[in-house]
């Protein structure tokens, strides 16, 4: 649609129409575009080409406020103007950068246009034609700088989240430029987030003063350069603190604050753990506390880690650790055999351990009726009198628990204890009074198992052999005990007998140590069973056969001697 004035001198008059077709577009000039102006924005340079239609150019072109209708219209954003490029060239454009001054908004203007034509060849008459915009004004992108800190070695901006505040007259979603200049193992995404973790060494250049370009989503894609944006790298957050005193089982320790380098201050302390019980480090980083009675058996050595959280915005926080040592002596017990105890008669056994250093209890498993565990005149002991008839071996298990206000520990220990018949008393007894020790994943020498008394004809029970380990019956009455030990450890062996024609019975316990597997070294081990010696290992077997029935003798006297002395202090001849 375009609307015109016609002025006819024939009559002296103007007449004012709108043309819905053009017949008569040879003589009259036209605005072919654009005919929807594109958006301005405060401060940002405006420059639009006008393409015109003329049978007779060059035309003049200029901003109106009324019509040939009598139409009242804006005048356009102050600032911006119609003129021609370059001058008297018949080029038009509408140009300039719309001050602050303007406001925001829709600004209905009007172009009048007139070509040479004046009057008009053709028609006799003078025309004038006018274009209508609907120019829309924007407010300015406004972006302060932002002031970026992170920490060198820890993850800033990990959620991507864009570090620029951005309001004004853009369209969103804007899109960034990667710039030139940032820390390095840092960078900017399309989205405007300054993300990334700042390499190692990157603090010593901070800071770091960069240019940003965006653009917005509009058509006209107005943008923006942000100068400046100042990204400060600080040092890594580091625990200054690098050896601590050590601490002593049950006494207070000296609070000591731990020290942090690096990252912005003050720190927050938080999520610790590997500390002994007793002891905490609170959100200020004081160590503090009293460990615990069992600190020494569950350490000695801790590794403490705990995070640490500084004041740098957005906050940093990282993971710490230290060592902590805790001294004192290790819990024990010191009871190692039960002496014999006799039907009828009293008995009393003190119960000894050490390194302790919080209130103990004992706990006593397995005793033969008549004796029990207790605590008399402040000392521990097995005490009492065994009942008749309960005479054999028992496997006996001490308990020592330990225990304080913040934690409590205990370890066990199995012990044989054997009830001897009245000394008058004849009949079925178990005459194997030791067992050697084994050695856990190592065949271990058949023991002869031997009992006296009553009719000679025996039938034996074997429990508390260490897995791996099995029992048999020998020759001419005896049993054996034999196997490969599976596990390390003490173990209580009940060797149990019946007469098998008279029905009596009676056992014996006895100690059997299996030690921990041998280290592959070579070394020559000696293994024994009392009876029998054999060399084993490495080259320092090889040696004259005369040498060798000497050391094979020597050592056969040797043990002798040991287990005679053994079997005195059992049966007290």
């Amino acid at each position: 649609m375009r609307s015109a004035k016609f002025f006819l001198p024939s009559l002296g008059v103007t007449v004012a129409a709108s043309l819905a077709a053009a017949p008569l577009k040879a003589d009259l000039p036209e605005l072919v575009s654009p005919l929807n102006p594109p958006a301005a924005m405060i401060g940002v340079p405006y420059d639009v080409p006008l393409m015109l239609y003329s049978n007779q150019p060059p035309c003049r072109v200029r901003f109106i406020t009324v019509d040939m209708f009598g139409n009242a219209f804006d005048a356009p954003p102050a600032g911006i103007i119609v003129e021609q490029f370059p001058a008297a060239s018949g080029n038009w454009r509408v140009t300039g950068t719309p001050v602050s001054l303007n406001a925001p908004g829709i600004y209905n203007l009007c172009l009048w246009i007139r070509d040479a034509s004046n009057p008009s060849p053709n028609m006799n008459i003078s025309v004038d034609t006018f274009a209508y915009w609907d120019l829309e004004l924007r407010e300015p992108i406004v972006c302060p700088a932002p002031r970026i800190t992170a920490v060198e070695g820890s993850p800033y901006n990990v959620s991507a989240t864009s570090s620029f505040t951005i309001t004004g007259g853009g369209i969103a979603p804007y899109v960034f430029s990667a710039p030139a200049g940032l820390p390095p193992g840092m960078s900017l995404t399309s989205n405007g987030a300054i993300t990334g973790t700042p390499a190692p060494g990157s603090s010593a250049n901070s800071p770091y003063i960069i240019d940003v370009a965006f653009h917005d989503s509009s058509p006209e894609l107005f943008g923006l350069t942000v100068y400046n944006v100042e990204i400060e790298v600080l040092p890594p957050i580091l625990s200054a603190t690098t050896s601590l005193a050590p601490a002593e089982e049950g006494v207070a320790y000296p609070a000591t604050q731990l020290q942090i380098t690096g990252g912005t201050g003050p720190y927050t302390f938080g999520n610790t753990s590997g500390l002994p019980m007793g002891m905490n480090i609170d959100s200020d980083g004081m160590l503090s506390g009293t460990p615990s009675c069992a600190a020494v058996e569950n350490g000695p050595s801790y590794t403490v880690s705990f995070d640490v959280t500084d004041s740098t915005s957005p906050p940093v926080t990282v993971p710490c650790t230290i060592t902590l040592d805790v001294l004192g002596p290790s819990l024990a017990i010191d009871t190692a055999t039960l002496a014999d105890a006799y039907e009828g008669e009293p008995y009393s056994v003190l119960l000894a351990a050490s390194g302790m250093s919080a209130a103990i209890t004992w706990n006593v498993e397995g005793l033969p009726a008549g004796l029990n565990a207790g605590r008399i005149g402040g000392m521990w002991q097995i005490i009492g009198t065994p009942a008749v008839g309960s005479a054999g071996g028992y496997a006996v298990t001490l308990t020592l628990e330990e225990s304080d206000g913040f934690s409590s520990h205990e370890l066990s220990v199995p012990l044989p204890l054997n009830v001897v018949e009245p000394a008058n008393a004849t009949g079925l007894r178990v005459l194997t009074s030791y067992l050697p020790d084994a050695r856990e994943g190592e065949a271990y020498t058949r023991q002869t198992i031997r009992a006296s008394g009553g009719s000679g004809q025996y039938a034996f029970t074997i429990s508390g052999l260490a897995p791996g380990m099995t029992d048999g019956p020998g020759t001419s009455g005896t049993h054996w005990i034999g196997g490969t030990p599976e596990a390390a450890g003490q173990y209580v062996v009940i060797i149990a007998v019946e007469d098998s024609i008279m029905g009596d019975r009676t056992s014996k316990a006895l100690a059997l140590v299996v030690s921990p597997a041998a280290a592959e070294t070579g070394d020559v081990a000696v293994i024994h069973d009392g009876a029998n010696v054999d060399l084993v290992g490495g080259a320092g077997c090889a040696m004259g056969q005369s040498r060798a029935t000497y050391v094979w003798l020597l050592g056969l006297a040797v043990l002798a001697g040991v287990f005679a002395l053994r079997r005195r202090s059992v049966f007290g001849t």
